[in-house]
C-alpha cells in the first residue's frame, strides 16, 4: 500500500503491521479458531460402514467399496474456477505421462519383433531395476533437500 500510495503523490498510510505485538498473537485468535470442522471422520463401527479387508460385506476390493470412494471424492470436489485452472495444467502433463507409456510399449514390441523374445526379457529386467534405483536414489535426494534446508534454516 506505501509503494502504490506514494508514486501517486499521497502521503503513505501507516501499516497495521507496527502495531501489533508478537505477544498479543495467539492462534486462538484467528477467524476460525473455535470451528470444529464440517467433515466427521467414520469412526468403527459407525452406520455399519466398517470397512474389511478382506472378507465380508464391505471388504476393500468389492465393487461397492470403490463406489462408496468414488462418491466421497466426488462429493468434496467441486468444479469451478480453482478446479478448471487445476486440470488446464494437469492436461499437459497427463498426456506427456500417457504418451511415455505409449512410447515405452511400441519400444519393447520392436526389441521383441527384431532382435528376440529373450532380449524383451532381459530390457524388461533391467529397465525395471534401473527404474527402481533411480525412484529410490531421487527419494533419497528429495527428502536430502527437505532436511537440509530445515537444518540450515
Amino acid at each position: 500500500a506505501t509503494g502504490l500510495s506514494s508514486r501517486r503523490g499521497k502521503s503513505p498510510e501507516p501499516s497495521i503491521l507496527s502495531v501489533l505485538d508478537d505477544h498479543e498473537i495467539s492462534p486462538g485468535d484467528a477467524a476460525d479458531a473455535d470451528d470444529p470442522g464440517m467433515y466427521v471422520l467414520p469412526k468403527p463401527g459407525m452406520e455399519g460402514d466398517e470397512l474389511d479387508l478382506c472378507c465380508g460385506e464391505n471388504a476393500w476390493w468389492r465393487p461397492s467399496a470403490f463406489a462408496k470412494a468414488f462418491d466421497g471424492l466426488v462429493s468434496i470436489s467441486e468444479y469451478d474456477r480453482e478446479m478448471k485452472r487445476i486440470l488446464k495444467l494437469a492436461l499437459p502433463f497427463s498426456i506427456g505421462a500417457l504418451m511415455e507409456g505409449i512410447n515405452g510399449i511400441i519400444f519393447i514390441a520392436m526389441v521383441g519383433h527384431f532382435i528376440g523374445t529373450e532380449s524383451v526379457v532381459a530390457y524388461t529386467i533391467v529397465m525395471l531395476l534401473v527404474g527402481l534405483t533411480t525412484e529410490f536414489l531421487g527419494g533419497v535426494h528429495e527428502s536430502q533437500f527437505t532436511l537440509c534446508s530445515h537444518a540450515y534454516g
